[in-house]
């Protein structure tokens, strides 16, 4: 994993992503990944790229 507290100098994403974790009653979504997709077959969090002028939150749902 990379952090940083504050952005870098040169960063420049060509996008960018949100992910979340949704736990209910002590148990955690995860999703299985279509095997069209990149990742094939692995798990992981709900998430997705955000579109161009969408704020955070609304990409998150």
């Amino acid at each position: 994993m990379i952090y940083h507290e504050s952005v870098p100098i040169d960063f420049n994403p060509a996008f960018e992503v949100v992910s979340c974790f949704v736990e209910h009653n002590g148990e955690i979504l995860l999703l299985h990944r279509n095997n069209d997709k990149s990742e094939r077959g692995k798990w992981g969090t709900p998430g997705g790229k955000k579109d161009s002028g969408e704020s955070l939150v609304e990409a998150l749902i």
